[in-house]
């Protein structure tokens, strides 16, 4: 069965670019590379690789420019990567610059390997069972999956045909024996590629807070060997069941949600069931007195943070849970205040909206949450996790709410995926006690919301509130010593605390 892979179109004239197919000139080239300035760096190396991918070459002659410019990509991306900012949207102008010349050189070289590999599968008897096949197999999956990563890290959509072309790969590898190969022992394994990146998109990446990508990555890296991957008739039960259509530029959907196709007889699928119980193993043992390091975690990570994402990721890849609810379509037009400090702004000015604040259209509304997507105006800097205050125009008060997910394919494109933490707030202080000195920090007082089972809280900022705190509500000029009972949530910004009071 012939490879349907997207090729660039080759020059007529074999001589159009001399420079960028000879050898030995190409190499002492990436050799004098400087670093200093990747962008201008990352920016030459793509140009010369779309000139070397504008050429037909022998087969030989491809592989050994691509291998020599492998090691260079792979070090400007991991460079470039480091400049794309702390997950606030839209993106500043460096990041975006420096997330499209990642992606072109990942485009490139990927485009440069699947000629290879397409030119093989012509031109020579019996590669594939030779194995010379595995080469631009791993390569092109291998960069296929840093491609898609890297469109977690911006909140972006995945590349038109990148999961149409990552399908097919495997099921080429794996119809000529070659999906568990490995090029040296150091490299993973076509499958192991495939298992990755499928279970990196199942843990919904448009969620996760800043820095919770690594983590991610990290466990996926470490456990993705534990999920199984067969024939869609093969499938006993839907806990951790996801399908993959291989026709489709998706990666597939879990079999627990409603509303899906029905799995065929040659869909493929995958059972995450066994990493979620890997995860749960985790779990336990996050207790403080195990090292981070031995679960796998980085050093500096937040206990909080780190049981609240492994909590999300045995739900994602354990049993996927339903949707309680229909979601309304509704163009409502709203405005937002994004950050703890506006926000306690805007509620201790009796409500009174910024001059110029951006308008939004609410394009989906369910009973604990929204998604809104910008229409006009100026866009505040929003992360996930952040908590943003939501209103309708020249009303006093607003919905709390956290960001749980972000789109934005450009500039001028931000959508925001909300969860309603309360339909009101107070501004308050507040202050460690033992900090009677020291300024007290504004911070949202939460009402109970018994329909929610959910109890009064405070919305602070990190590190404001231990044993015993000083809590001042303005409006009613008074003050109390408060017992923080339960943290709910810790974000990358704020804590969500509930109370008592202390006599």
């Amino acid at each position: 069965m012939p490879l349907h892979l997207s090729l660039p179109e080759t020059s007529a004239d074999p001589q159009a670019d001399v420079a960028a197919v000879a050898p030995e000139s190409t190499v002492r080239w990436l050799d004098e590379l400087a670093y200093d300035d990747p962008l201008r760096t990352g920016r030459a190396v793509a140009d010369r690789l779309g000139a070397l991918n504008a050429q037909r070459l022998r087969i030989t002659l491809r592989q050994d420019l691509n291998e020599h410019f492998f090691p260079v990509v792979q070090r400007l991306l991991a460079i470039l990567e480091r400049q794309l900012g702390s997950g606030e949207l839209p993106l500043a102008p460096d990041a975006r610059a420096a997330s499209k010349v990642a992606d072109d050189l990942i485009a490139q070289l990927a485009a440069s390997y699947k000629s290879l590999l397409v030119e093989q599968s012509r031109r020579l008897f019996g590669f594939a069972s030779s194995g010379r096949a595995l080469l631009p197999i791993q390569r092109t999956m291998l960069l296929i999956g840093q491609r898609l990563v890297l469109s977690y890290r911006i909140y972006a959509t995945a590349p038109k045909g990148v999961w149409s072309e990552l399908h097919e790969l495997y099921q080429f590898a794996a119809r000529r024996g070659l999906s568990q190969r490995e090029l040296d022992p150091s490299s993973p394994t076509p499958l192991a590629l495939y298992k990755s990146a499928l279970m990196t998109a199942f843990a919904d990446p448009q969620r996760l807070a800043p820095g919770d990508l690594n983590v991610v990555l990290a466990l996926v890296h470490e456990l993705a060997n534990r999920a199984q991957i067969g024939l869609a008739q093969d499938r006993r039960n839907v806990q951790g069941i996801f399908v993959i259509k291989p026709q489709r530029d998706t990666a597939g959907y879990s079999v627990s949600k409603r509303h899906q196709p029905s799995p065929q007889t040659h869909d493929l699928v995958l059972n995450t069931l066994p990493v979620a119980e890997g995860l749960v193993e985790k779990l336990a043992r996050l207790d403080g007195k195990t090292p981070l390091a031995d679960l796998g975690l980085p050093a500096d990570t937040d206990l909080v943070r780190a049981k609240d994402l492994l909590g999300r990721l045995i739900k994602y890849w354990g049993a996927v849970p339903n949707r309680r609810f229909n979601r309304l379509r509704t163009h409502a037009k709203v405005e937002i205040t994004v950050g703890l400090a506006d926000i306690w702004a805007f509620l201790n000015e009796g409500g009174v909206g910024e001059a110029g604040a951006g308008e939004w259209m609410v394009t989906n509304e369910s009973p604990r949450g929204f998604a809104l997507m910008h229409v006009s105006g100026a866009i505040t800097p929003v992360r996930v996790g952040e908590v943003v205050g939501l209103r309708a125009r020249e009303t006093p008060g607003c919905h709390i709410c956290v960001v749980r997910w972000v789109l934005s394919d450009n500039p001028e494109h931000l959508e925001l995926g909300l969860e309603e933490i309360a339909p009101t707030a107070r501004p308050a202080k507040v202050r460690r006690v033992r900090d009677s000195a020291g300024t007290m920090v504004p911070a949202l007082l939460l009402p109970e919301v018994p329909n929610h089972n959910q109890a009064a809280s405070i919305l602070a900022p990190l590190a404001s509130m231990d044993q015993t705190c000083e809590l001042s509500i303005g409006e009613l000029q008074a003050k109390l010593k408060v017992r923080p009972t339960q943290t709910v949530e810790r974000t990358p910004s704020v804590q969500l605390v509930e109370f008592a009071s202390v006599e």
